[in-house]
């Protein structure tokens, strides 16, 4: 984040005091309704050292008058000043939403990238919502707690050292507030930056939800994010513990305070140094003493947690605390022990729902085990739906889709997904390092097999060159990366865990044609036996594979050898007739 937006974490203060025309009327209220309240302690004192002696009834009530009028102005008083503190409390939160946005725009000016912006926008609402209603409560503090020395010299006047007492008491609440004030700063910050962590992975799993549901990878990221959220509970039960100590601690010190005051006091009464009205009126002014010191030191805490919130941390990768998650896979029983991925498609056919028409119609393809197949056709015609119902990603509508003869339905997804890599298009790239992005929650995938997929993939070189190595960070949607260094990074992460299936959506697609036969040779050689469907128009990753599978308007029309595709196609360039498809030599009949 920002330093702006660091800076700007002192919102709180700033505002209330930049609030001049609310700040002399509190303090006027607050002044007039201290003096009356002093009145209440007055009227006990003398009933109880002149009233009750001489039994002057006329007394009495005259004084109970005159305390009522003097209670009921300070009534008044109280409301008047919680009107004006509410006024000024809604200018108090709109200043710091104003200070907050404007270090946001600051910052997005000065170049945050997308994500950034999203993590600040989100601790900018947390702030809000933590703030409400601290504007309002600090002025009211603000204006009660300069009379706290009005009430000790008010104790000092009718009790003499009594008043040692309820500074004791004061020191005590305000040791506890500052002893305890790092600990709740330190606990909010990491709670705010759990929950940054949390929404980074929440967003993560809901932009490749459909990536990481074909990969297995979705299970390791809910367990990171099950684990922050434990921890971030954790953490808010011990704020608010702390923030409850502080509260109770004042609460117990102000108990103990008039207990104290009535101790000494009743001894200084024994000794005919006090009167029994003036002990009376000191235990009073010890609790009015005390109520506004406990107040603050309850805000206190509440302004720090607040402040901790309204400064995130430094982005952190999404995927980093989906390293160590387990591995345990869920599910129901698994059909698919050693998966050998021979694939068949019958009468599938495939709709949007609500569509017009329908985009797949009574396909019915065969892939043996190790076989390769290369998908091509115009735009629109349903080679990448295709491949999303292989992946399991879409339900067809029709037809049975199988792997080594059972319905996809019947095996485990989780453990279906372990051997499988995708790629679809576009690719999705969360934030992380090298090693995490590729990895994408999948913990079991580290050392020789994040190297492997990094060299047939081309980015050996990209690992190599920097001296941070697989812990070099990139960017959410790999801005930080050229094209084709983005598509290489989803092929690698396709790669990485040696899949038996590989299902790539236009891999190659940025790539410039030397880059792609490199790529194209590379994967020839380093996919092993793995059964591929790759969706693509380039001719360097149709030579690589044993057939073209032609998709026009939702209908496969042609299945040929490689060589009987592009052939004709070199013939369409020429502007030379070229012979109609043929099942090819290596071709299954459709």
């Amino acid at each position: 984040m920002p330093r702006r937006m660091s800076e700007s974490a002192g919102w709180i203060w700033t505002a209330v005091l930049g609030q001049r025309w609310a700040l002399p009327q509190v303090l006027v209220a607050t002044l007039l309704s201290h003096v009356l309240g002093l009145a209440v302690a007055i009227f006990l004192m003398a009933v109880y050292d002149r009233v009750l002696p001489a039994g002057a009834t006329g007394s009495l009530v005259a004084l109970g008058a005159g305390v009522a009028l003097a209670v009921g102005f300070d009534t008044a008083l109280r409301l008047l000043r919680a009107r004006i503190a509410d006024a000024a409390g809604l200018a108090v939160e709109r200043e710091a939403t104003l200070a907050l946005a404007g270090a946001l725009s600051g910052a997005i000016g000065a170049g945050m990238a997308p994500p950034a912006r999203e993590e600040a926008l989100g601790a900018l609402a947390e702030a809000e919502a933590r703030r409400d209603g601290l504007g309002a409560a600090l002025l009211i503090a603000a204006g009660d707690l300069p009379f706290v020395a009005l009430y000790l010299c008010a104790i000092w006047l009718v009790a003499g050292p009594v008043v040692m007492v309820p500074i004791l008491a004061l020191a005590t609440i305000a040791a506890l507030a500052i002893g305890l004030g790092g600990r709740i700063r330190r606990l909010a910050a990491a709670d705010a930056a759990a929950g940054l962590r949390r929404r980074r992975l929440l967003g993560d799993l809901a932009a490749g939800a459909e990536t990481l549901r074909a990969m297995a990878g979705g299970a390791a990221l809910r367990g990171a994010i099950a684990r922050l959220a434990d921890e971030q509970f954790g953490r808010r039960a011990a704020l608010r513990a702390r923030v409850q100590t502080v509260v109770q601690g004042g609460h117990l010190a102000q108990q103990a305070a008039q207990v104290g005051v009535v101790l000494w006091g009743a001894l200084l009464v024994i000794d005919a140094r006090l009167s029994g009205g003036a002990l009376i009126a000191a235990v009073l002014l010890t609790a009015r003493a005390l109520g506004p010191a406990q107040s603050v030191a309850q805000l206190a805490g509440q302004i720090l947690a607040a402040r901790a919130r309204a400064t995130p941390p430094a982005p952190a990768p999404a995927l980093v605390a989906a390293r160590d998650a387990p591995t345990r896979l869920e599910g129901g029983g698994d059909t698919l022990a050693a998966p050998d991925f021979a694939l068949e498609l019958r009468g599938v056919a495939w709709g949007a729902p609500g569509g017009a028409a329908p985009v797949l119609r009574a396909i019915s393809l065969r892939v043996a085990p190790g076989e390769r197949i290369a998908l091509t056709g115009p735009a629109g015609a349903g080679k990448s739906v295709l491949l999303r119902l292989i992946a399991g990603l879409e339900p067809p509508a029709e037809g049975r889709v199988l792997i080594d003869g059972a319905d996809l339905g019947r095996h485990d997804p989780l453990r279906l997904g372990r051997h499988a890599g995708v790629v679809l298009d576009p690719p999705w790239l969360p934030a992380g390092t090298l090693r995490e992005v590729i990895a994408a929650g999948r913990p079991w995938i580290e050392g020789a097999a994040l190297w492997r997929a990094a060299e047939i993939a081309g980015l050996g070189g990209l690992v190599g060159a920097d001296p941070r190595g697989w812990d070099r960070p990139v960017e959410a949607g790999a801005r930080d990366l050229s094209a084709g260094q983005r598509r290489a990074l989803g092929l690698a992460r396709a790669l990485a865990g040696a899949p038996g299936l590989l299902l790539l959506d236009d891999p190659t697609s940025d790539l410039d044609p030397r880059s792609e036969a490199a790529l194209a040779l590379a994967l020839d050689r380093g996919a092993g036996g793995a059964t591929m469907v790759i969706v693509t128009h380039r001719p360097a990753m149709m030579r690589i594979c044993d057939r073209v599978v032609v998709l026009d308007q939702g209908r496969i029309t042609a299945d040929v050898a490689p060589e009987t595709y592009l052939a004709r196609a070199v013939a369409a360039e020429a502007g030379t007739p070229a012979p109609a498809f043929r099942t090819g030599r290596r071709a299954h009949a459709v």
